[in-house]
């Protein structure tokens, strides 16, 4: 809307020049009443943008002193620097002077408009994103965003960036049971997307999963793990089971993580006891083995806690086993927590969910990199009709795989890998148990299955 007081900092201002010397432009438009403060600080007020034709992303800011030349910021035109005409979620000027959206409200964001969520939100019916949606990450508490149909048809959802990963803490939280009405070919309780672009990057958790480097007995409330983790008190965590029994894992929360470099090992101390033993031994050659092959028996252990996270409502989900769902360039009517058209997923953790983990669907060359899937429903790491290729999978964890009856056959006894064409990699993963089924199941079958099939595809 414009209208706010903008703040340059730098050095080396001159200070002798007059209001009518100084000029600041965003982009094309204006920063009125420009004032140089002191030769750190100059000021000026934000021009309104247009209503048709609003500037969308970030535009270049030029300070210019007549009879100087323009500022510069670090060897570099001050153009460098960048300024975002964003409307605030809060403000009634982003909803036309009403209050912001109540509960049951449905939001359309139109293109060239970009909304910073800077609350949380009420229940809302849904959020349609032809423009861009933004979280704040200046904000010291969650934010979390309640909806029962998040459609980005066009637009962007951005928490966070690869360059610079969000450091707050985020929550979407999708609502409705299973006979709630469905969007066409994306369901409902659902982030539906059509040609938009979602971005959800969170402060790493390194690593993702790890192993145990010493046994914990039942009544062990402190693990050692192999190497450093960056992982904080407040984490959950999970630990895959060492018996016969894929049942047999223990969850608990971290109190406090010290590392030593003498061992290169992490102390976990935990509020919750073992309930069961966890193995971190390697076991030694045989003797006269001539390859003088080790057996690797150290339970794995995984921090499920994240900084953003996607969740279905507490009520609905656990009552009909219906959670909430990512569907990516869909066209199929089968849903699962994270459906790609993606092309890059790495370091997700999903878990207690009541359907498959990760699902690559008529897709190539997407790179799956330490996810974790843990306590799913079928099949965990799913490659569907048999045409995938180029895919890859490296450094993942999948354990606590359950079996379902809702979905295909073949999730009666599903597999935590479950791989449908060779011309796909698979580097360094761990199936940590499955309470029904297998660990890697490899699954070639002559024709592609699905809406792919054909007699003439091999």
């Amino acid at each position: 809307a414009g209208g706010t007081l903008l703040s340059i900092r730098g050095s080396a201002f001159p200070t002798n020049a007059t209001a009518s010397a100084v000029s600041v432009f965003i982009g094309q438009l204006p920063c009125t009443s420009p004032v140089v403060v002191n030769a750190s600080l100059v000021r000026c007020v934000t021009s309104a943008p247009p209503v048709l034709g609003k500037p969308s992303g970030a535009l270049p800011l030029t300070v210019n002193f007549a009879g100087y030349g323009n500022a510069w910021s670090q060897g570099a035109d001050s153009s460098a620097v960048l300024y975002q005409y964003v409307d605030l979620w809060s403000r009634a000027t982003t909803w036309g002077g009403n209050p912001p959206p109540v509960a049951g409200d449905s939001v359309y964001i139109p293109p060239n408009v970009t909304v910073l969520l800077d609350v949380s939100t009420p229940v809302l019916g849904a959020v349609v994103l032809d423009g861009s949606l933004t979280f704040d990450d200046n904000n010291s508490t969650e934010i979390q965003l309640q909806a029962s149909y998040i459609l980005v048809k066009g637009g962007n959802l951005t928490i966070g960036t690869p360059a610079s990963p969000y450091l707050g803490r985020a929550r979407i939280t999708l609502h409705g049971p299973p006979y709630s009405r469905e969007l066409p070919q994306y369901g409902a309780k659902t982030i539906a997307v059509r040609y938009g672009n979602v971005v959800m990057c969170g402060a790493p958790k390194v690593p993702t999963w790890t192993q145990l480097a010493a046994t914990a007995d039942v009544g062990d409330t402190q693990l050692v793990l192999a190497g450093n983790v960056n992982w904080v008190p407040g984490d959950a965590i999970a630990v895959a089971s060492s018996s016969f029994y894929a049942t047999h894992t223990d969850e608990a929360i971290i109190t406090s993580v010290s590392y030593d470099p003498s061992t290169d090992t992490s102390l976990l101390k935990l509020d919750t006891a073992m309930r069961y033993t966890h193995l971190g031994v390697i076991v030694p050659p045989t003797p006269g083995d001539p390859y003088n092959r080790t057996i690797d028996m150290r339970a794995e252990v995984a921090v499920l806690s994240r900084r953003i996270v996607i969740e279905g409502d507490d009520i609905d989900s656990e009552r009909w086993l219906y959670g909430g769902q990512i569907m990516v360039g869909v066209s199929t009517p089968r849903s699962f927590p994270v459906r790609a058209q993606l092309q890059l997923e790495q370091g997700v953790c999903i878990h207690h969910t009541y359907n498959r983990a990760a699902t690559i669907h008529g897709t190539h060359n997407v790179l799956t990199q330490n996810c974790v899937a843990y306590n799913n429903m079928g099949h965990a790491f799913f490659l569907e009709d048999g045409i995938e290729q180029g895919n890859i999978y490296e450094g993942n964890l999948g354990f606590l795989t359950h079996r379902s009856d809702s979905m295909l056959v073949t999730d009666t006894t599903p597999a935590t890998f479950w791989v449908t064409h060779p011309a796909n990699t698979y580097i360094n993963n761990h199936a940590g148990g499955s309470t029904d089924g297998y660990g890697f199941w490899y699954r070639f079958l002559q024709n592609p299955e699905g809406p792919r099939y054909s007699d003439d595809r091999a």
